[in-house]
């Protein structure tokens, strides 16, 4: 979701005294209030809340909550074209940027909870237990939501349950904008921020401007504090009855989780190469990894605990793939034809946190990049024991490695585990060119489990990837006819009439499905390629050591832990970057449960061809024409720069049973900075009704306008109306300048919105949210 750009931001002070010379770091502890100050941008929480509708509506109904008022706005307009700026009421936001965030009217919003914030009473003078950098998911969990749980067993979900004015949110915290400290170069944007912070906490006792001050020991002592920013934060907030503001209730429950050892979380089904080290490198229990780390979107479960997912951890160790440059294949770093693929494991000392001089402070690449399950109510170093109490954090081997995007659980329309069917979870690889997965649990569920029988139940179990074969391979974003363009998948009237077809492929050495590229046409251009033939298999194609010009996996665990490259070497069809998948138990119109997949973008080279073969030439020798004689109508590139959110329908109706599914598109995105103009959505959101939210992933850079948070509309009966409203979004809050919206999440009446506002001022002048 977030990716990093570079800039450079003047120093600015903060409330504490600054430190004095060169020199080691200290432990903290100034005897003042330590908060960042002066006029530096800083990433949050914002709470939008709905304060009442200003107009009466003409249906004579009075919301109780924001996904009903702006479901009456959206009535009254399509009832009247111009019934919105006749009573005075901004709907849609205008499309445009400021420094500030907007809200449409009959909200207010406020900043709950901003980055460095502290979490605990008496912790106003030390840099620890802060609210971490770059907040996305947020997970709400209203005090009593579990009240009905009986002898143990779930009751209800935590969706839409407890009280609406107090309880816990858990935030992701993804990653830190701009550049790090090095040896001889200073930090900038929010890194310098986090010195600055440091460095007036009398941690770091130097300068941080001066470049000629960042020596080695200085980068040590910098790493594990850049590691506390990242993870995930358990907060008490309360909601005041008379202003109606959230704030953060300074407890000694509130805790942060992070990329340090003092998170410790266990990858369960899928083994480790090496047994792990704390960062003082005492010896780790089997499996047990130190910390969380590039923590993006994620699910809320029925039993109550956060699936976090971690996607760019490469940056961080290194990438346990280190063969794939962008999307093409490099020889002789490890996935070579002609013999087994070796995942690198060892970290990178030229990764953020390699650089460190500590070995014990350096961890392996293949303990990183997993849907994570958390406990958050657990203590940050209990690690999740399987057949145990059902306590404790735990990394999803069974769903392999990748760059996870977000998770979502299949529930019935009451966000609850249906008895009698296995758990089935959703997950997206957010890469151009990823995939969507899907795990089944080898046992069902049943009504009256208890928490920790049901947490086993993901303790084993089969993983499938979608490979979307009717899609147009050039677009990413068209149904397949033989042409360059394909034909629209877009759901224009609620019928959704032209659909494409595709298969869920069992991701092992044992699966025998078809390989989508067994027997495939190999061009001229790729004529070093040699594949199986016609009718090979999900298992002969992953062990064949030359299919698909790539290696061969020599084990199950190989393939969970290497699955981008398992899913190229057999042909899965690339997607636009799936960034978030969610779970919708109501569907839309008549087309009953489904699975909406955000697609964000691609505009970039692919790393196969129209076939499911490996693109093994360097470039494209007609500049974005056809590759060779032979291939009249493939390119290298795709050129999707708006985006898309697609409808998945499974076969029959049960996602634990089917092995096939339909799909079509319900959102594309636009360019232009018109009232309805939207590109590259992103997170996506569900209201209790069933109501699609979502926000936007570089509306800003794409279109030149803010991104938001929007509401689509999928009402059928809004087709063909005064204003014909079915399939477009309506802008409910705006972010500041080039910041992104991102981990929308109601309270449990969905009177208030929560969202998180990701990297204000990385790439231009920010002073949010000062004043605000």
């Amino acid at each position: 979701m977030h990716h990093r750009v570079s800039l450079s931001i003047g120093l600015v002070s903060l409330a504490a005294c600054s430190g004095g010379g060169g020199g080691g770091g200290g432990d903290g502890g100034s005897g003042v209030v330590l908060a960042p100050g002066g006029d530096r941008p800083l990433a949050a929480m914002v709470a939008t809340v709905f304060t009442g509708s200003p107009v009466a509506f003409t249906s004579g109904n009075t919301p109780a909550d924001l996904a009903g008022y702006v479901r009456e706005l959206l009535a009254e307009l399509n009832a009247d074209g111009t019934w919105a700026q006749t009573n005075g009421v901004e709907f849609p936001l205008a499309n445009t940027t400021t420094d500030t965030v907007r809200t449409i009217t009959g909200t207010e919003h406020h900043v709950v909870v901003r980055w460095l914030d502290p979490l605990r009473p008496g912790m106003s003078d030390v840099p620890e237990q802060r609210f971490g950098a770059n907040g996305d998911y947020i997970a709400y969990f209203g005090d009593g939501w579990d009240a009905d749980w009986v002898g143990g067993a779930i009751g209800s979900p935590p969706q839409f349950h407890g009280d609406p004015t107090a309880g816990f949110v858990w935030s992701n915290h993804e990653t830190m904008s701009n550049a790090e400290p090095r040896i001889g170069v200073a930090p900038t944007g929010q890194h310098l921020t986090l010195a600055t912070f440091l460095q007036d906490a009398g941690v770091l006792a130097f300068d941080v401007t001066i470049a000629a001050n960042w020596d080695q020991a200085a980068i040590d002592v910098y790493t594990p504090w850049y590691k506390r920013q990242l993870g995930g934060s358990w907060v008490s907030i309360r909601q005041d009855p008379v202003d109606l503001r959230w704030s953060v209730q300074l407890e000694n429950a509130n805790r942060r989780f992070d990329g340090t050892s003092e998170t410790l979380v266990r990858v369960v089904g899928l083994p480790l190469e090496n047994a792990q080290t704390n960062d003082a490198g005492g010896v780790l229990a089997p499996d047990v990894v130190p910390g969380i780390m590039a923590d993006c979107s994620g699910c809320l479960t029925p039993w109550g605990t956060v699936i976090t997912a971690e996607e760019n951890v490469q940056g961080f160790y290194g990438d346990a793939e280190p063969w794939w440059n962008g999307r093409r294949l490099t020889l002789g770093a490890g996935a070579d034809p002609g013999a087994d693929i070796t995942p690198a494991i060892a970290p990178s000392t030229s990764a953020d946190f390699g650089r460190t001089s500590s070995a014990f402070e350096r961890h392996d690449r293949d303990g990183y990049g997993y849907l994570v399950e958390m406990d958050p109510d657990r203590a940050p170093s209990v690690a999740f024991q399987p057949s145990g109490n059902g306590t404790g954090h735990r990394k999803l081997g069974v769903m392999g490695r990748l760059r996870w995007e977000n998770a979502t659980v299949v529930t019935d329309t009451d966000f609850e585990l249906i008895s009698g069917r296995p758990i089935v979870l959703y997950g997206g690889n957010d890469r151009l060119g990823g995939r969507v997965y899907k795990f089944v649990s080898a046992t069902n569920y049943t009504a009256g489990m208890t928490r920790a029988e049901v947490r086993d139940l993901l303790n084993d179990g089969t993983l499938f990837v979608a490979h979307f074969a009717d899609l147009n391979h050039r677009t990413g974003t068209t149904l397949e006819n033989g042409t360059q363009n394909g034909v629209s998948l877009l759901d224009t009237d609620g019928i959704a009439a032209t659909r494409g077809n595709g298969q869920w492929l069992e991701m092992s050495l044992a699966g025998t499905d078809i390989a989508p590229n067994a027997g495939a046409t190999v061009m001229t251009s790729n004529s070093t390629v040699s594949l199986l033939g016609a009718g090979a298999t999900v298992g002969q194609a992953l062990a064949d050591p030359d299919h698909n010009g790539l290696g061969s996996f020599a084990s199950e665990d190989d393939v969970l832990k290497l699955l981008y490259t398992a899913a190229n070497k057999i042909g899965v069809m690339e997607l636009n970057r799936p960034e978030d998948v969610e779970w919708a138990p109501n569907g839309y119109a008549s087309h009953g449960p489904l699975l909406f997949v955000a697609a964000t973008q691609h505009n970039a080279t692919r790393a196969l061809d129209r076939f499911g073969v490996l693109n093994t030439y360097v470039s494209d020798p007609d500049g974005g024409g056809p590759i060779d004689a032979g291939d009249h109508v493939d390119t290298l590139s795709r050129t999707d720069v708006t985006g898309s959110i697609f409808a998945v329908r499974e076969t029959g109706g049960e996602p634990h049973a089917s092995t096939s599914f339909e799909f079509w598109i319900v959102k594309r995105g636009t360019q232009g900075n018109g009232p309805l103009d939207v590109a590259r959505p992103d997170n996506l959101l569900l209201d209790a009704q069933g109501g699609l939210w979502f926000c936007t992933d570089g509306n800003f850079s794409g279109n030149g306008t803010a991104d938001a948070l929007y509401y689509l509309d999928l009402d059928p009966a809004h087709v063909a109306t005064a204003s014909s409203t079915f399939g477009d979004a309506f802008r409910i809050l705006a972010v500041p300048g080039d910041a992104e919206a991102t981990g929308p999440a109601f309270n449990s009446d969905m009177t208030t919105l929560f969202t998180s506002i990701q990297h204000p001022g990385a790439g231009q002048a920010s002073s949010w949210p000062l004043d605000r």
